[in-house]
């Protein structure tokens, strides 16, 4: 009976012993990773229905479903949060899990392509000042400047003046980031200060067309560069210069013209006749010529050139 009653004492110990044992296991203490005795469920972004490539995504896109940690894919998604507002670079069917090699990257074509509406466009400048970069974000709006040496031809021709040549236009990416937390994060890991390229920082701009015009035209003369402004002041004029003249606001310079040998206008010139006067010094009356030898002379000019025509006296009316 002794032995009977030990036999259930040293079970329900050994019971208690196994339960406290597996439970250490899979919890473990505070601030360790549990272990893991085989596979166990984990929770992976799916497509709630067929989506085409160029899609941004939604929360009604996407849904969390329970997965093997063995069936998960190299760079399966585990939360929705973080992948709405992204854009699918791949197409996915319903149920397929979305990995981040399908999603484009921050700041890059695909994800600015689909920020654009109709009739607008996508147009990236490279500036010289590095420090921009450090106030210039993602929504931010700025005016763009064009520094340049004034052509020839044009009054303080070789000078280098600057000009305001677009007004509150919106920043879409910033290096290339067009997240601003993102932005911001890439410039404390790197002290404080995006490096940006070599040549400078790169800001892509929302613009319409005729501005995107205006801006390729601006970046041909010379440099550009942003300031920022408020988001609520108003432009102070419309935006719509579409040649050298009208961009940089350019008067020519005068110059002294000579008229040209063929605007010359054809001149006729003959010599009048000599009227006859008497000893008192009142005409005759009579319009004949001076001289029996007297012959008719025309001068042409024309293109420049002149001419002189002879033509002989007729004696038809002497007696």
């Amino acid at each position: 009976m002794m032995k009977l009653f030990l036999s259930v004492i040293l079970g329900l110990l050994a019971a208690m012993f196994a339960a406290v044992l597996v439970a250490a296991l899979t919890s473990g203490p505070k601030g360790i990773p549990a272990l893991s005795l085989g596979p166990s469920d984990a929770q992976v972004v799916t497509a709630s229905k067929a989506l085409s490539a160029g899609h941004v995504l939604t929360e009604e896109d996407l849904k969390l479903e329970s997965t093997l940690k063995t069936e998960m894919g190299t760079g399966a998604i585990t939360a929705i949060r973080p992948a709405v507002g992204r854009v699918l670079i791949r197409p996915a069917i319903e149920g397929q899990q979305i990995r981040s090699n399908m999603i484009a990257g921050l700041g890059t074509g695909p994800e600015i392509e689909a920020m654009l509406e109709e009739g607008s466009r996508a147009s990236t400048i490279t500036i010289a000042d590095r420090g921009l970069a450090a106030f210039v974000y993602p929504g931010a709006t700025v005016d763009v400047i064009a520094i340049f040496d004034v052509p020839r031809g044009y009054v303080d021709a070789g000078k280098t003046i600057s000009r305001t040549v677009l007004q509150a236009v919106t920043v879409l990416a910033v290096e290339g980031y067009s997240n601003a937390m993102a932005q911001f994060q890439a410039s404390q890991a790197e002290g404080g200060v995006s490096s940006g390229s070599r040549k400078g920082p790169t800001i892509t701009l929302l613009l319409k067309p005729s501005e995107a015009e205006i801006l390729q035209l601006a970046k041909s003369l010379g440099t550009v560069s942003v300031t920022l402004r408020p988001n609520e002041e108003q432009p102070t004029g419309p935006s719509d210069a579409s040649t050298l003249e009208e961009l940089l606001q350019l008067t020519a310079a005068r110059k002294r013209t000579t008229p040209s040998p063929n605007n010359v206008p054809n001149v006729v010139t003959a010599k009048a006749p000599v009227v006859p006067v008497a000893s008192g010094g009142a005409s005759t009356g009579a319009s004949e010529p001076e001289s029996d030898d007297e012959d008719w002379q025309t001068v042409v000019i024309r293109g420049g050139k002149r001419t002189t025509y002879t033509f002989e006296e007729n004696d038809d009316n002497e007696d």
